[in-house]
Formats: C-alpha cells, structure tokens, sequence
C-alpha cells in the first residue's frame, strides 16, 4: 500500500496495513494483548489528514472496544466521513468500510514469555464509492505479542488477509507485520512508534487519479509513526501522532479515547 492508500484503506477501510491493520481511530494501529476488563467500554477517534505528492486525505474513524471476557475483547470501527482530493482526476467523499475484529487471549504474560493472543477481522462493504471500497469483504487473522520492558510495552502482529475478489480485477492476499512501542513518561503521559509493513495487494500502479485497475486495492508498503499522549483524566486520553512512509506520504493525527468502566 502506498501510504495513500494505507490510509484510504486504514482511514477508509477503517485500517488496514497490509491489508494491514490497525484501527486507524485508535492511538496504535498495532493489535495488543492489553485487552479491556470484562465490562469495560471505550470509544474513540482520530482526525486523520494526509498529504503527499498524490493529494490530500481526510478521514474521521471511530473505534468501539468492549471487553466480553477477561480474555475476549471485541471492536467495531466505522469511518464516518473520508474525503479523497487527488492532485488531478477525480475526487470522492463519503464513508467508509466497517470493520470489527476479535481479539483472544491464549497465554498471559509471563516472566519471560509474551502474552499471547489470536486476532479475527473482518472488513464489511459499507463504502459507496469504489474509489473508497471495493464492495468486497475481506478476511484477517493475526497472531499477536505482548511484552513490558521496564518502562517499555512492547508489542508485535503477524497477520494474513484474505482480499475480496472483484470480477475482472486481479488481486493478492497480503502479509503483514506490525511493531509497537509506548514509553511511560511519569504517570499521565507516553511517547509511542510503531512500524507497518504490508505485501502488495496488486502489482497495478497505483495513481491518485484512480486509473489503476482496482483503486482502493493496497499495494506494498512501510510505514512509521510517532506520536504523544496525556491522561486529561483516568477515563480520557488524548493524543496525536503524525506518520510517513515509503511513498513519501506524510499524515497528521490528533485523537481522544474515552473509558466506561
């Protein structure tokens, strides 16, 4: 994926790297196995804008986080709004794809041993314009780590899509890899990076115009981020990373996480 894509496909598909992954309303698009308390309910959203030599994007996710179990946590992320301003051809508005995943625990963390954790999403077709979605659901499974390291918190997916085929349009299934680490800065605060990386969906070049055979199909792609957040309370968190990626592209993202215990 080109970052443009990543985050037509992450701001639009409601995150994908590779067809990759992460929730682009949350902080982190790295699936962890810190997973919510049984009963715990968050909600949360970016502001996402991208630049580079293609256009400019603009994206509102959001993401809902519900922990079922102790060691099952479920996710919804809609994208209410995506706007797509190439440089020249044409444009698109409108929302996005949904997406919900499970995440499951299978091993806690231990002196030494990471917790361990399996993660399911599936991408429903909600996107109108084809410049947004491609009207096919895709299928991903992740194998997920956690680790802490003093003041560090570690974490690592391994994931696998399987893409929705559109007749006439070729497209692979992806792998991809995902890395994260937060800081702790005292009590309130963090500092956090993470690094995507993802196969290319389609050996199609891609173009801000849309002229490729499937648009909004992910080609291969690096992407990293760095970013800060603050505690404004125990129950709200704000934060704002900005990414770039191997294409050039460059996005800003300020965002919130609101907790329901």
């Amino acid at each position: 994926m080109s970052t443009r894509s990543v985050f037509r496909t992450l701001a639009i598909a409601t995150g994908l790297i590779g067809s990759s992954r992460a929730a682009a309303a949350q902080m982190l698009e790295t699936e962890s196995e810190r997973l919510l308390p049984r009963g715990t309910f968050t909600a949360s959203s970016n502001f996402e804008f991208q630049t580079s030599a293609d256009g400019k994007e603009t994206a509102i996710p959001f993401a809902f986080e519900y922990g079922v179990t102790s060691r099952l946590e479920l996710m919804v992320e809609p994208v209410l709004f995506t706007g797509i301003h190439p440089t020249s051809g044409r444009g698109a508005t409108g929302i996005g794809d949904l997406e919900i995943t499970a995440n499951y625990l299978l091993a806690s963390e231990g002196r030494t041993r990471p917790a361990l954790g399996l993660a399911g999403e599936v991408k429903i077709a909600t996107a109108r314009n084809p410049l947004i979605g491609s009207r096919e659901a895709d299928y991903t499974m992740y194998l997920v780590g956690s680790k802490r390291l003093n003041r560090f918190d570690v974490s690592m997916n391994v994931g696998y899509t399987l893409i929705g085929r559109t007749e006439g349009v070729p497209v692979n299934n992806t792998f991809s890899f995902a890395a994260s680490a937060e800081y702790s800065v005292g009590s309130r605060s963090l500092v956090f990076g993470e690094v995507l990386a993802s196969s290319a969906a389609t050996s199609s070049p891609e173009s801000a115009s849309g002229t490729n055979t499937s648009p909004e199909a992910p080609g291969g792609e690096v992407v990293g981020t760095l970013g800060v957040a603050h505690n404004l309370a125990p129950s709200f968190r704000l934060s704002v990373g900005v990414s770039y990626d191997n294409q050039g592209a460059f996005q800003f993202r300020p965002g919130f996480t609101w907790t329901i215990r």
